[in-house]
């Protein structure tokens, strides 16, 4: 499975917010600066981002983009089903169960439908402020911060 570069960018982004907090507002053009995307592109990314919740938008000379919530409960999860339409790696999983002929005698669909679970829950479980942490950021830095505890 792999995810679609807009959904890739949909995190970037929502992590350039989370790092301006509440207060600060990215321009489109700025956003896609800081990662290195043309501003069209940034704001086909935008666009499904503020229509679902997940960033709010003030036009004029002192706008831009924030979040629209607290970082910490912006999971993945959620960004990836925005952007994706669901968390699906086989047609077998989710709305599109009944699009698969053979689910009714598939020896692996129990296979599939638990991993697809199991990705669901790792997901679900990262929230932006999570991707902000050092364990995440710099992996190097919180094992030397654990060890340094012990």
């Amino acid at each position: 499975m792999e995810l679609s570069a807009k959904s890739r960018y949909a995190a970037a982004i929502l992590l350039e917010l989370a790092t301006c907090g509440k207060e600060g507002r990215l321009s489109a053009s700025a956003l896609a600066g800081h990662l290195g995307v043309s501003a069209q592109f940034a704001e086909q990314v935008l666009k499904p981002l503020k229509k679902n919740g997940l960033v709010d938008s003030v036009r004029g000379a002192a706008g831009g983009y924030s979040l629209a919530g607290a970082a910490g409960k912006i999971t993945l999860g959620r960004i990836v089903r925005v952007m994706e339409g669901g968390i699906n790696f086989t047609v077998c999983r989710g709305e599109r169960v009944n699009e698969c002929p053979q689910v009714d005698a598939c020896p692996s669909f129990h296979v599939w439908e638990n991993l697809g679970r199991e990705l669901e829950k790792a997901l679900d479980s990262l929230t932006l402020d999570d991707l902000l942490s050092d364990r995440y950021l710099c992996p190097g830095k919180a094992q030397d911060k654990e060890a340094a505890a012990s």
